[in-house]
């Protein structure tokens, strides 16, 4: 039933491959061909623009190919089958560096970009190595997951409309 499952994904959703290769380039596996099973599609909804993506790399070694990897979400806006990955917020830590990323609300990163999706897509990966070193097939773990979420029916223009006069009453109660 996966090799089903993977040729309708495909067919449904063809911007899916485009995710995958990114991805791919990250994690060294393809989790829509090695993953199938933990794709999944739903509905958008409020609390879906409120969080935020994430990611803490740390202890990463290009040498030694080592990595430590932690509960870590990356969001994609896909309108009209172009994909744009979104900003994440967290830590990386390579070799003799750390950089520190700030993000917005995937709402607040949509209205930056003037992004109007019709679909949003998480892939969600959950590995902690302690700063071992692992081989490719070991990148994405269990708990590895990909969501599609449908944009068709959320009203995203109320949505910014609800923030903007929540901001306004903010800022006028400051005044």
């Amino acid at each position: 039933m996966l090799e089903y499952k993977k040729i309708i994904l495909k067919k449904e959703f063809p911007f899916l491959l485009e995710v995958s290769k990114i991805i791919e380039k990250i994690f060294f596996q393809d989790i829509l061909v090695d993953n199938v099973d933990r794709v999944s599609v739903k509905k958008a909804d409020e609390n879906l623009l409120l969080r935020k993506g994430s990611i803490s790399i740390g202890q990463f070694s290009y040498i030694f190919d080592c990595a430590n990897y932690s509960q870590c979400e990356i969001f994609f806006a896909v309108t009209n089958g172009v994909v744009v990955d979104l900003p994440a917020e967290g830590h990386l830590e390579e070799e003799h560096t750390k950089e520190t990323l700030k993000a917005d609300t995937i709402g607040e990163e949509l209205l930056k970009l003037s992004i109007n999706p019709d679909f949003l897509v998480i892939v969600k990966w959950n590995k902690d190595d302690d700063g071992a070193c692992f081989h490719k097939s070991d990148y994405l773990d269990d708990s590895s997951e990909m969501m599609i979420y449908k944009m068709k029916d959320f009203d995203i223009k109320g949505f910014h409309k609800e923030n903007f006069l929540k901001a306004a009453r903010e800022l006028a109660a400051e005044l």
